[in-house]
């Protein structure tokens, strides 16, 4: 094997590796834009349940950190929000 081959392969595969980190650094470099509130203030559902015997849903919704009570009726299924409470007072909504 020529010797010049391998040093000159050494600084490619060096030179691939050195972009690969580059690259993977820069993306978590701009992953890292957002903040913990940014990700806890987005509003999520729990507790989903459906009626026995009607076509209605009901769900918990958190919204910075504020629980309330939405229902939806079919068949559109557009929800609708039933409590209107305004701060977290530590109490979780037990059953729906």
């Amino acid at each position: 094997m020529n010797r010049s081959f391998n040093h000159s392969s050494y600084k490619v595969v060096i030179c691939l590796w050195l972009l690969f980190f580059c690259s993977i650094f820069s993306a978590v470099s701009r992953a890292a834009n957002f903040t913990l509130e940014q990700v806890m203030s987005s509003p999520f559902p729990s507790g989903l349940v459906a009626a026995l015997h009607a076509d209605r849903v009901a769900w918990a919704f958190n919204a910075r950190g504020v629980r309330n009570v939405w229902v939806a009726d079919g068949p559109e299924f557009t929800g609708r929000q039933v409590t209107h409470y305004g701060a977290d007072d530590g109490e979780p909504i037990a059953s729906l």
